[in-house]
């Protein structure tokens, strides 16, 4: 009389993805390449392209952006009192040198900035609407969706390298992707809240709300509210550094 054994449970293998189709999926189909980090929270691949492309963008953009600090450096000079004017200008001189560096430099640390900030507004979204609270995916979330603005950022310097750093005048001169800031004139802290509004940073804020449903797994309706709330953030922090 045989007796029956107690049969091993069947162990599922874990799913494997690849982490290269699912950065560019996020620009080309975004619902399944957030479906994806759902189910494996990958981020790998996205720092190195993210870090990369943005790095690129920089040196691309080194002309307009030592120039736009020129200019303000000229001007913050020019408001001194004139017994201060000429320390000022030595103290530019000293680290004009390694102007350049400090630019490179602070784009690698901005990144990780940007991409905590945004995983912790993610993950309040996530807490409130109710969706899957973990940080892992968050995050995975965050780096991943930085394919879109480090894309437009590069657009955006290739455009200032186009038309040469000698036509800024003022930070709002670099404005040129289009976007609300197009409607109005003058006040420049106006035009940075609504220059956040541009075409890049609409379809980043369209895919952020896919991948909020995907990858948190929250309603809709908690994932535009969400989404509205860090676009009027980012729109907020532009105005408070606009000049």
């Amino acid at each position: 009389m045989s007796i029956d054994q107690p049969q091993p449970e069947a162990v599922v293998p874990a799913e494997s993805a690849s982490g290269v189709t699912t950065y560019f999926g996020v620009l080309f189909s975004p619902g399944e390449a957030f479906e994806t980090l759902g189910r494996v929270p990958m981020w790998g691949w996205a720092c190195i392209f993210g870090m990369l492309i943005s790095l690129v963008a920089a040196i691309v953009g080194l002309p307009a952006t030592a120039h736009i600090a020129a200019v303000a450096q000229q001007t913050a000079i020019s408001q001194a009192p004139a017994d201060q004017q000429q320390a000022m200008r030595d103290g530019i001189g000293k680290f004009a040198p390694f102007m350049s560096a400090t630019i490179i430099i602070s784009v690698v640390f901005a990144n990780w900035i940007i991409w905590l900030i945004t995983a912790l507004v993610v993950l309040a979204g996530a807490a409130i609407g109710r969706g899957v609270v973990k940080f892992g995916h968050a995050w995975a979330l965050a780096v991943n969706l930085f394919a879109i603005p480090v894309l437009g950022s590069l657009v955006a310097n290739v455009i200032l390298r186009l038309q040469g750093p000698e036509n800024i005048t003022k930070q709002s001169d670099a404005y040129v992707l289009p976007s609300l800031a197009m409607l109005v004139h003058g006040d420049p802290k106006v035009t940075g809240f609504l220059y956040a509004f541009n075409v890049v940073n609409l379809w980043c804020y369209a895919v952020l709300a896919i991948a909020l449903q995907k990858t948190m797994k929250m309603s809709a309706l908690a994932s535009w509210v969400t989404t509205i709330v860090f676009a009027l953030l980012s729109a907020l922090l532009a105005m408070r550094f606009a000049k």
